[in-house]
């Protein structure tokens, strides 16, 4: 049925609704204790399994060198992130801020004697910078103060100057040894930025081994090192760990302290040309570049060493001084000899002198 009414006339609507049920107060619902679900049902006497990890293997797992921090030339100027770096591995080897004796030098200073001029701000270096370039520029350095010092490719698995016969896990090795010594320094050489190593840290992947040492860890601190397997019990197998390197960064822009996983390292320096991967950004994964190049990587580690009259056996076993014919250095380098090293390797890299 239609209803018709005056133009003039208002209509109105409403509807009546029923409130009776809101007004009540609704008796809220106990929810189920969840902590309860994971709780002993029968109170059990608890076993506290004694724990046997120490300062001492402890050291195996974690180890932030501070000396190497302080040494970190942060910030750095314009793109000098090479010059910064060999300033930050020359004063931690030979000044006082770090293992050595001398007074620290600047990146002013450093400037100046190998000849360069002010302002420095506005210098280019990273046209003329290369890995051969910050070789170079600490021998000058070494030189100028009266030092010695040796530096060379530490694990380069492509490109010129390759480190043939390193595998990735021999690199991690020698690395966590030389970083534990206060004769060596190193620099890795990542997608258009120079940082330097500072530390590293193991992870296991199980948490119930927080606490418990790897089989075949050595105790650093005594005097005839020992494998853990002969001190305590409860150890884990080395392939279920996860190795990460902490890494000093000069650049202001970027964070100080980079926590970098061993593997994403290892996975940048096996990318080659035409493809890339940048190591502080791997949120963006491998990029092709627009390029006709093929094969090889500039990318690496190299290590800086500060040479003493004493070297152990073990350091000339390990460590073969050979003739660089593929680069202007025209000094002995030290390349690893990892066919002279027996099966017992941490043991008798402790007495390495690097």
């Amino acid at each position: 049925m239609e209803i018709q009414s005056e133009p003039s006339e208002k209509v109105s609507c409403a509807w009546d609704i029923d409130l009776e049920d809101w007004e009540k107060p609704t008796k809220s619902k106990r929810k189920p204790d969840l902590k309860q679900k994971y709780l002993k049902k029968n109170k059990q006497k608890v076993e506290i399994v004694p724990c046997t990890m120490n300062q001492e293997l402890m050291i195996n797992r974690k180890m932030l060198d501070v000396r190497r921090w302080f040494c970190i030339s942060r910030p750095q100027y314009w793109k000098s992130c090479g010059m910064s770096s060999v300033v930050s591995c020359w004063n931690y080897l030979f000044s006082t801020l770090g293992a050595g004796s001398l007074n620290p030098i600047r990146q002013e200073d450093a400037l100046s004697i190998l000849g360069f001029e002010k302002p420095f701000n506005e210098i280019h270096f990273g046209p003329f910078t290369g890995n051969a370039t910050l070789m170079r520029w600490f021998r000058k350095l070494c030189i100028f103060f009266g030092v010695k010092g040796r530096c060379s490719y530490f694990y380069k698995p492509h490109g010129a100057g390759k480190t043939s016969g390193v595998t990735a896990d021999c690199a991690l090795e020698l690395l966590q040894t030389g970083l534990r010594s206060s004769n060596c320094a190193f620099i890795y050489h990542c997608n258009n930025h120079y940082m330097c190593p500072i530390g590293y840290e193991v992870v296991p992947q199980s948490a119930e081994h927080a606490y418990r040492p790897v089989k075949g860890d050595v105790v650093w601190t005594t005097k005839r090192p020992t494998k853990t397997s002969d001190v305590t019990s409860g150890v884990y197998n080395e392939d279920e760990r996860k190795s990460w390197i902490l890494v000093g960064d000069t650049s202001k822009k970027q964070p100080g302290i980079h926590c970098i996983p061993w593997e994403e390292i290892v996975k940048d320096l096996n990318t080659q040309m035409p493809y890339l991967y940048d190591v502080r950004r791997r949120y963006k994964g491998i990029k092709k570049l627009n390029t006709s190049k093929e094969g090889g990587n500039i990318h690496c580690l190299m290590i800086f060493r500060k040479c003493s009259t004493r070297c152990s056996d073990v350091a000339k076993q390990v460590l073969q001084p050979i003739q660089d014919s593929g680069s202007n250095i025209d000094d002995n380098i030290l390349k690893v000899n990892f066919n002279s090293v027996q099966e017992d390797t941490t043991t008798k890299l402790i007495d390495l002198d690097i």
